[in-house]
């Protein structure tokens, strides 16, 4: 790995790379593109995509021709030395998953309370890395004077964004703009609810890492669940391995996997959704990775509501979709989207205390 000191850069020459910045808990972090005027791009640019609050997965060489620059920029209410000894950049190599490159910024001394820390931009067609480690005493009001810009407005951005990854929903014509973040609810009916997973006929041939790597949604994407019941009994169901569960028996949820017909679907028995508590949907990748915005890979709940998976993620093959809760007669469908190495790790994160074999444990 290459410590590049500040004003150092260096080539970059890796089709996808992973940026990961650390602090402190009083620090945030922001990315703004920019093009050949300095001008701040707005909107999602393809190419990069924020996976949470600490990481980002780049493409340089997917970026639109009009994007120049990318900087990776810490910030806080009061100077960063109060609240943090050092800012990091990590580069790694998404497909290897070796580090590159890092940047470290040390804080001693210093009065600013906004930093640049790292930045990519483009050098005759080529692209670089370079550590900046400079900033602004009067913090991100001046970044705000400065490009002319709201940063709450900013990262709205969906490679910008200083929360988790914000899922697309869709189907509810009347609260489409709504459901981006807020919980949904609908009404149980007697017929079954279906929860089904689908995704792209095809993917591009040319595309470097489906070349790379041996990925085919038909035979490698699955779809599972934790579930929880009103007695506390908790587990899992998924359409891979025997954990398959029960249609007319506890846990009253089935998961069908056809792959000639490609299907791949939950489907709970409303007739004992008395008994249902929460259920946390999710669907993983067997074999392979591929980026998920690039499957075209959506979850559809009852025909009413659709979860679509645009996330530029490579390395982390389990997404957690949704969660969806009794309200007595109803159910509350909150979207999610978040992304785990394992099961374990979704387990931690949701508080289900499944009994595991392996902190290690992947979908099986």
């Amino acid at each position: 790995m290459q410590y590049l000191i500040p004003g150092q850069n260096t080539k970059l020459e890796n089709p996808i790379i992973t940026l990961r910045v650390e602090g402190s808990l009083g620090v945030k972090w922001l990315c703004l593109v920019f093009d050949e005027q300095q001008q701040i791009i707005h909107g999602h640019c393809s190419g990069i995509n924020q996976s949470n609050e600490v990481t980002w997965l780049v493409q340089p060489f997917e970026l639109a021709d009009n994007v120049n620059k990318i900087k990776f920029i810490a910030y806080s209410d009061q100077p960063l030395a109060s609240t943090a000894g050092q800012l990091t950049v990590l580069y790694t190599d998404t497909l290897a998953d070796q580090p590159l490159f890092e940047v470290k910024a040390e804080l001693a001394n210093r009065s600013e309370s906004l930093l640049i820390v790292s930045e990519l931009y483009r050098h005759h067609d080529k692209w670089k890395v370079r550590s900046v480690c400079q900033g602004f005493n009067e913090g991100i009001a001046q970044l705000e004077k400065q490009y002319n810009i709201s940063v709450e407005r900013t990262a709205e951005n969906p490679h910008q964004q200083t929360q988790k990854v914000q899922p697309v929903v869709s189907k509810r014509l009347s609260t489409a703009a709504e459901q981006h973040t807020n919980p949904i609810l609908n009404t149980i009916t007697e017929d079954d609810f279906l929860i089904t997973l689908s995704w792209k006929d095809k993917l591009n041939p040319h595309d470097p890492i489906n070349n790379v790597l041996d990925f085919g949604p038909v035979n490698d994407l699955r779809i599972g669940a934790f579930y929880e019941l009103r007695n506390g009994q908790r587990g899992l169901v998924q359409s891979y391995g025997e954990a398959q569960g029960s249609y007319y028996g506890v846990p009253y949820i089935q998961a069908i996997s056809n792959e000639d017909q490609r299907i791949q679907q939950l489907q709970l028995n409303t007739q004992y959704w008395h008994k249902s508590y929460r259920i946390l949907v999710y669907c993983f990748i067997l074999e392979g990775l591929s980026q998920w915005n690039k499957l075209g890979a959506s979850i559809d709940f009852n025909n009413l509501d659709q979860i679509r998976i645009s996330s530029y993620r490579c390395d982390q093959p389990l997404c957690a979709v949704a969660m969806i809760e009794r309200v007595e007669q109803q159910y509350k469908l909150t979207p999610l989207i978040e992304f785990f190495d394992s099961l374990v790790a979704m387990d931690q994160a949701y508080g289900w205390q499944l009994p595991w074999y392996s902190q290690q444990e992947n979908p099986e």
